[in-house]
């Protein structure tokens, strides 16, 4: 599978029967969505799945959830992992490649993000990109430049959710 074919799932809603399917031949079960983060993790492939959710109501502070909303996949994030299920990365990278080798792939960012957290006195480092109609995100470890992990999202998908 390529990073292609879960993008396609954008716009669609947790509840989606497509969608469903899809989770499941990738070992993702929808039971495993947390209404606190509006994600499901799967960390033994690797990859996480984002929501938006404008229809719940739900205190953080307090963990409570007084209203059910109808989650939309919007991202997904990628991370290292021994499973192989993504065959392909955006722009051909690896989890190998360093920031100087990305950028001879990937070519210059549309933006970088490179700021220190005082609080936490860690660097965060970000490089975006745009593929197609897709937005890239390569966050880095801020020591060796290597990829902590790469996001990949559409918001133009969002507007119109699959029913």
């Amino acid at each position: 599978m390529t990073y292609i074919n879960i993008t396609k799932f954008f716009g669609a809603s947790l509840i989606h029967p497509d969608f469903l399917n899809f989770l499941q031949t990738i070992f993702c079960d929808h039971d495993d969505y947390n209404a606190t983060t509006c994600t499901i993790e799967s960390p033994d492939i690797g990859l996480e799945f984002g929501f938006m959710d404008p229809d719940k109501f739900y205190d953080d502070d307090e963990g409570i959830k007084f209203k059910d909303g109808s989650p939309v996949f919007t991202y997904f994030n990628i991370y290292p992992a021994d499973s192989g299920i993504l065959e392909t990365l955006p722009f051909n990278l690896s989890f190998a490649d360093t920031r100087k080798t990305i950028l001879e792939k990937a070519g210059k960012p549309l933006n970088t993000t490179d700021l220190t957290n005082r609080f936490l006195s860690t660097r965060i480092l970000i490089d975006h990109f745009t593929l197609q109609h897709l937005a890239i995100q390569v966050h880095y470890e801020a020591s060796s430049e290597s990829i902590s992990f790469i996001q990949i999202r559409n918001h133009t998908l969002v507007e119109k959710p699959m029913k």
